[in-house]
């Protein structure tokens, strides 16, 4: 870079050297100083150079930048700051031709202070090898506090470089309870602020201090980050738009709706915490933290009705049972009527159904026709033991009828589809065609709508409805009102959003890759609904009593049969009249 705003690049390939009468290690330019051990050099490992360079970022690049003085940078980045920094995460070298000892230090202090807070530039060091200053090479330090400041310009010469390259490395291991502005909001069961009592007691749980008391797989996640980085969590409030809610998403105009992702993007949050969907983004500056949980996006139907006491006779046996009983009772018919004292199909069909049913009848039967009565009046033991077994079961025990499993099953219900989600799915089916062209805009109260009215289905994430079902839709028995269809839309990873290029990126994903292989975020998941369930569950059975009786309710189906038999009857009594008097 030069005055006259000329810029020149050249690719170079790194190399470090290794001066082995001393065991330094020695940078290219500083070969000239070392004449005598030049040919001593050896190159250090590739390997060794990588464990270095991480420690402070994720790229493997490099890019030496020589400039006439500090004005002259200033400018260029004025001017055009990516021709100067294409990727933040890399290291730089700046090197300034041009010098004035009673303030060169004071420069390149005010250029590595804004390369930090205007392009968040980690991984630079700078020096002026033609001042008075040649052998100092100068580095910033974000994260040092001096007074009621931050930041501090440090510097050190080429022998202390050159015996430990660590030393100019600037790793964020430590912030030093440097504040960041963290975005989050509540987004149950990911991110909870009213913790369930059942975990307040927890070891886990006692202290959310380093996550603002949000807990949840977000909330701990930023508490572990919070707390092994050293840092202090400043929450900023993400604002709610009409469009793409809290999180945001892509118009099709490419713009971005206001929420908290376009917070990440300005530059009001360094991080945002709340767990997202995993997708491509076309020209926005966020990037993607490693993936720490799964989710689904899934359809949400009322749940299915219990099935009316009336019906508990015929919820004794399955459909199968019912036929082999039927088929028992016409082999016996076909038996009796070669055995039988008569060839009359009424009076075979009557003894045989008095036998099966224990009603009296009055036979007096041969040998043959003994075993084989006996064998019936066994069956009518047995059956009839059953039944009785089978009715007491259905009147202590609540039935539904099957709930909807498939997406197929959902569409042939002919309810309107409450959803704003339909940009995340491939339309690429007959079904999921036909669920768009039911969609109708989603009510604040689509949940409810369903639960109670029964009008409607909707869609969210997986993980949030079992979250709504278990602790606010259940009936007076604990049973759900809502349905999470089986079949869902689609598949996603979670993960958080950083702006693009932040150097906070790797040591987040470093963390957070270490969390997720303990198994931990499936545990925090599990332990919000496990203890909304059981909560939710406690608090109904305090609610209700400890015993309930029978009810008239409960044993209408005896009515029912009662009410039937003195129909029955009365239609053969008349009939009786009727015959006598013709």
């Amino acid at each position: 870079m030069n005055r006259h705003e000329f810029l020149i690049t050249l690719e170079t390939h790194v190399r470090f050297f290794s001066d082995t009468s001393n065991n330094q290690r020695l940078p290219l330019d500083d070969f000239n100083t070392h004449e005598n051990t030049c040919q001593n050099l050896q190159p250090i490992t590739h390997e060794e150079f990588l464990q270095i360079k991480m420690l402070t970022s994720d790229s493997v690049n490099g890019y030496f930048i020589i400039a006439s003085n500090t004005e002259t940078l200033h400018h260029f980045l004025d001017d055009n700051f990516n021709s100067v920094i294409p990727e933040t995460r890399s290291s730089f070298a700046l090197l300034f031709v041009d010098f004035d000892c009673t303030t060169i230090a004071n420069e390149i202090g005010d250029v590595l202070k804004r390369l930090w807070i205007e392009y968040n530039v980690n991984n630079a060091l700078a020096q002026s090898p033609c001042s008075c200053e040649q052998d100092q090479i100068y580095i910033y330090r974000p994260f040092s506090k001096t007074d009621e400041t931050w930041g501090l310009t440090q510097r050190y010469t080429f022998k202390q470089i050159t015996t430990n390259f660590r030393t100019i490395t600037n790793p964020l291991f430590n912030l030093n309870r440097f504040a960041l502005n963290i975005g989050i909001f509540s987004r149950p069961p990911h991110a909870i602020v009213d913790l369930p009592k059942l975990l307040q007691e927890s070891p886990i749980y006692k202290n959310l201090s380093f996550s603002k008391n949000v807990a949840g797989v977000d909330g701990l996640i930023l508490g572990i980050l919070a707390e092994y980085l050293n840092f202090e969590v400043v929450l900023v409030q993400s604002p709610t738009s009409p469009v793409g809610g809290y999180f945001g998403r892509q118009l099709p105009n490419g713009t971005v709706s206001k929420s908290a992702m376009t917070d990440v993007m300005e530059g009001k949050t360094v991080y945002s915490a709340n767990s997202r969907f995993v997708m491509t983004f076309r020209d926005v500056d966020v990037e993607w933290t490693v993936t720490h949980i799964a989710d689904a996006l899934c359809m949400l139907a009322p749940g299915a009705l219990k099935v009316p006491n009336w019906m508990s006779l015929f919820n004794c046996f399955n459909t199968l049972s019912w036929i082999l009983i039927s088929v028992t009772f016409v082999v016996c018919m076909v038996v009796w009527y070669f055995i039988g004292p008569t060839r009359s199909l009424k009076d075979v069909w009557w003894t045989i159904l008095s036998y099966l049913l224990g009603i009296s009848e009055s036979v007096t039967p041969e040998l043959d026709q003994l075993f084989f009565l006996t064998s019936c009046l066994l069956f009518n033991v047995v059956v009839i033991g059953i039944v009785q077994g089978s009715l007491f079961s259905s009147f202590t025990t609540t039935t539904y009828y099957p709930d909807i499993h498939t997406l197929e099953q959902l569409d042939q219900i002919q309810l309107p589809v409450a959803s704003t989600v339909w940009f995340y799915i491939r339309d690429d089916s007959p079904t999921i065609k036909n669920l768009k062209k039911k969609t109708i805009p989603k009510p604040p109260n689509a949940n409810d709508m369903a639960a109670f009215y029964r009008n409607i289905v909707t869609t969210d994430n997986q993980a949030n409805l079992e979250y709504l079902i278990k602790s606010q839709y259940v009936d007076e028995e604990g049973a759900p009102l809502l349905h999470v269809v089986d079949e869902c839309l689609a598949h996603f990873l979670m993960a958080h959003i950083v702006q693009k290029g932040s150097p906070f990126l790797p040591v987040f994903n470093n963390l957070i890759k270490r969390v997720v292989e303990a198994g931990l975020t499936s545990k925090w998941h599990q332990d919000v609904l496990d203890s909304m369930e059981m909560e939710k569950m406690i608090s109904l059975n305090k609610q209700g009593e400890n015993v309930q009786a029978f009810t008239l309710y409960d044993l209408q189906i005896a009515f029912y049969l009662l009410v039937l038999g003195i129909v029955a009857a009365l239609l053969v009594f008349f009939g009786e009249l009727l015959a006598r008097r013709k």
